[in-house]
């Protein structure tokens, strides 16, 4: 038996598993209010947190995410990217952070997220 789910736009993801899923969720592009990527949850919190994973990971043209771990390279990998700092693994892993964080705000202002509740 499939869950279907339907969300504001009439979109209908089906979910085929075997898991007492309770929500779907859904993201958005603002501009044009296409679907990027929809699954479910078994609950509205865990719907809400693996929708915002996904939304960041499946957004394209908001810069690359920049690792922020300390390895062999670590340096030239900001560089390229626009670090101009000291030499620091401190302050190039604060950079890459602080980065990666203002990615993620433009990405949550360009889309939006829809969570259904399942019957």
């Amino acid at each position: 038996m499939s869950i279907i789910a339907t969300f504001s736009d009439g979109t209908q993801d089906a979910y085929k598993g075997h898991r007492n899923v309770k929500a779907a969720w859904a993201v958005f592009r603002k501009s044009d209010g296409k679907l990027i990527t929809s699954g479910h949850s078994l609950d509205r919190e865990k719907a809400a947190k693996t929708a915002r994973g996904n939304m960041s990971d499946k957004a394209h043209g908001f810069g690359p995410i920049l690792p922020t771990r300390p390895y062999p390279g670590i340096e030239k990998c900001l560089r390229r990217c626009g670090y101009d700092g000291p030499r620091s693994t401190s302050a190039m892993m604060s950079w890459a952070r602080e980065q990666n964080a203002a990615r993620l705000a433009k990405i949550d202002a360009a889309h939006r997220i829809e969570i259904v509740d399942l019957n």
